[in-house]
């Protein structure tokens, strides 16, 4: 889309569609007065792209999150919206992976 305010959701791709439904990609692009679509060209197991490796830590993060060498970084970016769901402040984050356990929720229906 090159509205570059429109933010998605990811609510209406985990809720179960009845068949002959349009899938949700093409619904919302069509709300948005584009054209989209999804197919699935690969499923399985592959190579972690480095932008999404809990990766090594630099000296300095490793310094500061008092790390041992062999211990990887957990990365989380966190964008908050206000009201009228335009983001105003977004939280890049390092954290040691060890310490960490994270709870994505959400409820469908």
């Amino acid at each position: 889309m090159s509205d570059s305010t429109w933010v998605s959701t990811s609510m209406p791709y985990l809720t179960p569609r009845e068949k002959g439904q349009p899938d949700a990609w093409g619904e919302e692009a069509a709300s948005q007065g584009g054209k989209g679509g999804r197919r699935i060209v690969y499923a399985g197991e592959g190579l972690t792209p480095e932008e999404v490796a809990a990766r090594m830590p630099t000296v300095d993060e490793r310094e500061a999150l008092r790390l041992g060498g062999d211990e990887p970084l957990l990365r989380l970016n966190r964008v908050t919206l206000d009201g009228d769901d335009r983001p105003i402040q977004t939280d890049p984050m390092v954290m040691p992976a060890h310490r960490q356990r994270l709870h994505y929720g959400i409820r469908i229906g």
